[in-house]
């Protein structure tokens, strides 16, 4: 994974710290902006982030995106032990 996609999952943590701990965070809307511009350095994920979509179209198209890319991590290398255990 790019480095850009660790920093935006650090992002998106703080964003949802803000969001439990705050009823109405000042600047959420400036942070998921930069949230979506961690993310635009990640080529497939560009598509999702077309500025016609509203924050919350958005954001639902990067978590998407985000639990997508997190559920494959470490497959090829599972597949790749299980076949030299045969």
């Amino acid at each position: 994974m790019p480095e850009s996609f660790w920093h935006a999952m650090k992002h998106l943590n703080k964003i949802r710290n803000d969001l439990a701990h705050q009823l109405k965070p000042e600047g959420i809307d400036k942070a998921f902006h930069e949230f979506f511009r961690r993310l635009d350095g990640i080529e497939d994920c560009r598509l999702v982030l077309r500025d016609e979509k509203s924050i919350p179209e958005r954001l639902i198209s990067c978590l998407l995106f985000l639990s997508r890319a997190l559920s494959g991590i470490g497959k090829a290398d599972d597949e790749h032990t299980d076949e030299t255990d045969q």
